[in-house]
Formats: C-alpha cells, sequence, structure tokens
C-alpha cells in the first residue's frame, strides 16, 4: 500500500486496511457473536461503525461463520417491496442464487412478501446448513425510525430470539444492528424500547489502541510520530474520522519534520469550515442539531449550558441523547462534556448565540411550521376569506360604472377569479404540505440556497412594484379614459375598486404565487442535479461490475435490480411535476377562457408570463431532463448486458424504456384526466358561447 492511500478520511475502512484501528469493542463484538448474542452498535455518524462491521465481519467469516450485510438505507421502505429488497439481500449476501432451497422457494413466492414469509425463509433456506453458524448486520438501522412497519420488522427479530428456547436451530442465527439510534427510538406499539441483546459500546481511539496503526503512515513525514500522534489525540480525543483526517493533513501539509499541528488544525479544519468540511463531518454534526426546529432550540441551550459548565450529569432524558447522537459531546464518568477542542472551537459561544439570532428566528418559525397541514389549511382558509372579501366589493358592492362594463356584469368573473384563488390554495397545500415538504424545510433553512432566496425576495420586490402601478396608475387610468369620466368621479369609479381588488392580486401572486413558484423553481433543480447523480453513479456500478464480473447470472440480476429501483424512483418524480403541470395548465386555461371578464386588459401579458415562467417552463424543463437521464441509464445498462452476449436486453427495452415510463404516467394519472375532460366542457358552455 503506497503512503498516498495509507490515511482514509471518509467512508467504510477495507478489512485489510492498515490504518485501521481496533478498539475493545472490536473484541466484544467479535466474542458475543461468536457465542450467538444479538448486539447492536447504536452510536453518533463517522465513529467507525461501518469499518467495524466490515472487520467482524472477516475475522467471522474466516472461522468459518457465514455473515451478510443489510443496509436498510438502500432497502425500498414501499410495503410492497420491502421484505422482497430484504430477502434479495440476504440470498445474495449469504450467495443461495443456486441454492435448490431458494430456487423451490422463489418459485413459490412469486407475488407480494410479508413479514410472515421471512420466518419461513429463515427456517427453509437460511438454516438448510443446520449446524452452520449465521450472522445477519442491519446497517443504518435509523432509516427505519420513522417507517410504518418498523415494528413489523423487529418483531422479526424478536421473534428469532425467542424461538431459541423452543427450537435450538435458532442458536445458529443471530442479529447485529448499527446505526444512530437510541433503544427509544425502536419502540415497539406498546412503546417498549428495543432491549434485547448486547450493547457495544464505542468509544475514541485511546493512544495505546492507535500507536501500532496510526504512527505507519507519519513514519517518514515527522521526527517522532508517537509525540505527533498524542497531539493530533489531544484536538480530536479519538474521534475516529477527525483522527484519520488530521493525520492525512499532516502527511499532505506538514512543510517540515516538526509540524505545528496547532496551525494545520486552524488552517485546514476551523477556518471556513463550511467551506473546507470535505468529506462532510462538521456539517452534518450541525444539521443533527438544527434538522428539527422543535427540538434544535432545546439542543442549543443545553449545549449553551455544558459550554458555560464545562460538563453536566449525564441522564437519559431525550434532549442528552439526541445531543449526544449529534456527536457534538460525549459521555464520560457519568458527565456530559464537548467531545474534542475542534468541536468546541467550531461550535463555539459565539456561533450558538448567532443560531439563536437566525436559526431560530424567524426562518425557524417558517421551517417548523411550513410543512404542517395544522397550519397551512387555517392560513388557506382565511386567504381565501380574504380573496373572496375583496372580489365581492370590487365587484358588486363599489358602485362603478366603468368597472361594471369592463368585467363581467354576471358575477362570473368574482366565481372564476376566487375558483382560481381556491385551486392555487390547494395547490400550495399539496406541494408545500406533502409532495415537497423536505425540500421546502431545506430550501428555507440551507446556507446553500441563500442565493435562491435572495433571487425570490428580488422578483418578489419587482412584482409587487408591478401590482402597485397596475393597480393605482394603468388599471384606473384605463378606465377613466375608456368612459371619459370627470375627475371628482376618478377616485371612487376607477381607483377605489382596484383599491378594494388589491388584496385578491396580492394573495394571488405576492403570497402564493411568488414563495410557490420560487420553491418549485428550487424543486426542479434539486430533482435535476439528484437525478443526475444517481445516473453517474448507476455508470460507475456498471463499469466497475464489467470489470469485475465473475457470476454473470449474479450481476445481471443486480443490474436488474437497480433499474428497476432506478424506474420507480424517476417514475415518482416525474409524476409529482406533471401532476402540478396538469393543475398550472388548468387554471392558465380558465384565465385564457374567461380573461376578458375576470382580469384588467393591461395586465393580461405579465400574468401569462407569470405562469409560464415560474411553473409551466421549469416543469417541462425537468421532465424532459429526468426522461433524457434516465434514458442513458436505460443504454448504459443495455450496453453493459450487450457485452457480455445477453440475450435478455429485451427486458429492459420494452419494461424500462423512458417513453413506457412517461406513458404509464399519462395513462394512470387520474388528475390530468380531469382536466382533460373538463376543459372541453368550460370551453363549450362559456367561451363558445
Amino acid at each position: 500500500m503506497s503512503d498516498y492511500s495509507y490515511y482514509k478520511v471518509g467512508g467504510s475502512l477495507s478489512y485489510d486496511d492498515s490504518s485501521y484501528v481496533k478498539r475493545q469493542a472490536d473484541e466484544k463484538l467479535y466474542q458475543w457473536l461468536k457465542e450467538g448474542n444479538v448486539c447492536y452498535v447504536f452510536n453518533c455518524r463517522q465513529m467507525g461503525k461501518s469499518s467495524l462491521r466490515v472487520q467482524t465481519m472477516n475475522r467471522l467469516g474466516k472461522e468459518g461463520i457465514r455473515c451478510a450485510s443489510i443496509d436498510m438505507s438502500i432497502i425500498d421502505k414501499h410495503p410492497n417491496n420491502f421484505y422482497k429488497d430484504i430477502v434479495n439481500n440476504l440470498v445474495d449476501g449469504f450467495d443461495l442464487w443456486d441454492s435448490p432451497t431458494w430456487s423451490v422457494w422463489h418459485q413459490q413466492h412469486q407475488g407480494e412478501w410479508r413479514m410472515q414469509d421471512l420466518i419461513p425463509f429463515v427456517e427453509k433456506v437460511l438454516m438448510v446448513t443446520r449446524a452452520q453458524k449465521t450472522i445477519i448486520f442491519i446497517d443504518e438501522i435509523d432509516s427505519l425510525v420513522n417507517v410504518k412497519f418498523k415494528n413489523e420488522f423487529l418483531n422479526f427479530i424478536r421473534a428469532c430470539n425467542n424461538k431459541r428456547a423452543d427450537n435450538p436451530e435458532y442458536q445458529h442465527i443471530t442479529f447485529c444492528l448499527l446505526g444512530v439510534v437510541t433503544p427509544s427510538d425502536l419502540t415497539d406499539r406498546n412503546g417498549t424500547p428495543f432491549n434485547i441483546g448486547r450493547s457495544i459500546e464505542l468509544t475514541g481511539f485511546k493512544f495505546e489502541e492507535a500507536r501500532e496503526s496510526l504512527t505507519r503512515g507519519l513514519v517518514h513525514k515527522v521526527d517522532n510520530p508517537e509525540k505527533v500522534l498524542k497531539e493530533v489525540l489531544h484536538w480530536t480525543d479519538g474521534q475516529p474520522f477527525l483522527t484519520q483526517k488530521l493525520c492525512n493533513l499532516i502527511f499532505e501539509n506538514a512543510k517540515d519534520r516538526k509540524p505545528n499541528i496547532k496551525d494545520l488544525v486552524q488552517e485546514y479544519i476551523i477556518n471556513d469550515w463550511e467551506i473546507q468540511d470535505d468529506p462532510e463531518h462538521l456539517r452534518t454534526i450541525k444539521n443533527r442539531l438544527l434538522d428539527d426546529n422543535q427540538t434544535a432550540y432545546k439542543l442549543l441551550k443545553l449545549y449553551n449550558k455544558i459550554l458555560d459548565n464545562g460538563e453536566i450529569d449525564a441522564s437519559d432524558n431525550s434532549e442528552q441523547m439526541k445531543l449526544r447522537l449529534s456527536g457534538l459531546v460525549v459521555k464520560q464518568q457519568q458527565k456530559i462534556r464537548v467531545y474534542n477542542p475542534i468541536y468546541k472551537e467550531v461550535f463555539s459561544k459565539e456561533w450558538v448565540n448567532n443560531k439563536f439570532r437566525t436559526e431560530l428566528g424567524f426562518l425557524s418559525f417558517l421551517k417548523s411550521n411550513c410543512t404542517k397541514y395544522t397550519v397551512l389549511i387555517p392560513v388557506a382558509i382565511l386567504l381565501a376569506i380574504i380573496s373572496a372579501i375583496s372580489l365581492i366589493i370590487s365587484y358588486n358592492i363599489i358602485e362603478s360604472e366603468a368597472w361594471d362594463a369592463s368585467f363581467n356584469p354576471n358575477n362570473l368573473g368574482v366565481i372564476i377569479e376566487f375558483f382560481r384563488t381556491c385551486i392555487l390554495l390547494l395547490i400550495a397545500l399539496i406541494i408545500i404540505g406533502n409532495l415537497f415538504n423536505k425540500e421546502a424545510e431545506n430550501y428555507i433553512d440551507s446556507v446553500i440556497f441563500t442565493d435562491r432566496r435572495r433571487l425570490t425576495l428580488i422578483i418578489g420586490t419587482l412584482i409587487l412594484i408591478i401590482i402597485v402601478i397596475q393597480h393605482f396608475y394603468i388599471g384606473p387610468t384605463e378606465l377613466c379614459k375608456e368612459h371619459n369620466l370627470s375627475e371628482n368621479k376618478y377616485f371612487h369609479e376607477c381607483l377605489l375598486p382596484y383599491i378594494w381588488y388589491l388584496p385578491c392580486s396580492l394573495i394571488n401572486y405576492l403570497c402564493i404565487g411568488i414563495p410557490l413558484g420560487s420553491l418549485y423553481i428550487h424543486v426542479a433543480i434539486e430533482d435535476c442535479r439528484e437525478l443526475r447523480e444517481k445516473r453517474l453513479s448507476h455508470n460507475n456500478f456498471i463499469n466497475k461490475n464489467k470489470s469485475e464480473v465473475t457470476n454473470i447470472e449474479q450481476y445481471l440480476h443486480k443490474a436488474q435490480e437497480q433499474v428497476r429501483i432506478l424506474y420507480k424512483h424517476f417514475y415518482n418524480q416525474t409524476k409529482r411535476h406533471i401532476n402540478v403541470v396538469a393543475m398550472m395548465i388548468f387554471i392558465v386555461s380558465l384565465d385564457v377562457l374567461f380573461l376578458n371578464g375576470t382580469l384588467s386588459k393591461s395586465g393580461y401579458i405579465w400574468v401569462r408570463f407569470f405562469y409560464m415562467f415560474w411553473f409551466v417552463a421549469p416543469i417541462l424543463i425537468t421532465v424532459y431532463f429526468t426522461l433524457s437521464e434516465y434514458e442513458k441509464i436505460v443504454e448504459t445498462t443495455i450496453n453493459f448486458f450487450l457485452d457480455y452476449g445477453i440475450d435478455e436486453t429485451l427486458i429492459i427495452e420494452t419494461k424500462y424504456k423512458s417513453f413506457n415510463l412517461l406513458n404509464e404516467i399519462i395513462i394512470s394519472n387520474i388528475f390530468l384526466r380531469i382536466v382533460i375532460v373538463v376543459l372541453p366542457i368550460l370551453y363549450h358552455f362559456f367561451y363558445k358561447k
């Protein structure tokens, strides 16, 4: 292994990585799993859980113990596919594709998979080799915390453990759970935490543990590797990620053989840390602290108390557990303190006070409430009522011959405009409160999207100026010129109706249209970025396999399974955009059909531009981009199959083609059907007359 690859910053270390540091947890986990105990390793991110799993699996495997790992973060969370993905991962991990028992079982279970199928699968497929020990590692178990059928899967693990008393064969199968959770996060319906098995405490590196592994990479770079390592551990307190990163920084950036560790830490880690934090570590801690605004205030208050006092007494309350899971603090000798000096420098008193002023101010209020239906629905109703009052007064109560002559005299105008407002409010509820709620939170909260929020403010200000000019000058002037009104009637007959009409316009364009449109453009950009990353990831998967294929049938199955998952993801992404464009086309069509009776002619151009720029254009671009990226995935996969002379490319070409994806969305889209039916009816009964 070359010096340049000695330290690994980020990701799991391979089983033969020389820089891996063996801790007390390694021996405990190995021994307890070997004895058949259910174990769990619950800790914050980047503490070496996955690397520990890799090392333990390799060590156990050398002794003939079968091991397989399931990454719960990539398992499909849809009920129809969840258990199927679990079984496929186990079959893949234990290399059972050619097993006769699996072939028989698979033929008998072609329909939906349920939790009840897992126990028979374990007994009839996994436990065929009765005497061989089997260990299933379940990584990223925190991905299940908010999944509805979490309890079912955890009950499966409990059932396997409980069956040991009645069925000795279950003594040969055990589990190891790893993730960023606490046992209380994995409670069942009765509120009982996941308390079976033995807990593995994963602590930071001690000097005696790290000396042999980590000084090897420093031998040719510094005069006294052990002294340098002690300084490194002083700054990191053995935090695995930071320790590897700081050792790597010394290797790459030390100017002489007696490096100043403090200066390196300040220059490459602490200064401008949000920019230099690559791979991401400090930002992960920040996000864990601030992700949920309902608890962020309490967590920062608690952390602030630790900063003031140096340490506090440890307890098992939820705030302390969540703060510990962020990785920012650590429990030692029944005390809670800041993990290391680097964290104390980055997440300083000044940083906390700044977050109290900003993150937990108005933006915090928005983030914590913008996706709650309990807040959005009353606000939507209130805005609809204000809009209705505005329209009724301007259309019916204000006596203006000029206004009545320019707008629909049979009240169709007020009905259509109010209907349009209600649709916009409904779209806002669906998009912000359901379809794009996570994106809405990120857009409001993230520093990365500051420029987009600033652009929204600028365009919103321009729209406000246009609305004011339209209502206080252009509209009233047109009414006055068209009907030759005298100046003494100008205010009452031309200006006053527009003043009362102003709240409706502000609600439609400034309160709904601008935030909704800006969020949608943001979502479109992020969706395109995410889909491109998925395409590149798939390409890497295919290219890697091209050079490593040993069992073509196994890789064929993997490639088909990945395309199936990507097809579903692209389908869902495209469908939600097409739903929105259908609703927007419906609104635009209403305006086209009834424009002369509902809006001032002078506002026609900018109103149309508003809808086209904010919604229709981004949607069409996003759908086109999505389909083109997906088509590249299909072509890459087909070429992969053709390179090995596989005849089953027809499956991909017929079932997963981008045209079929789009066609399936359009045919199955109920809302789109309604729009297609309703618009001709409206045209026939109103516009044609």
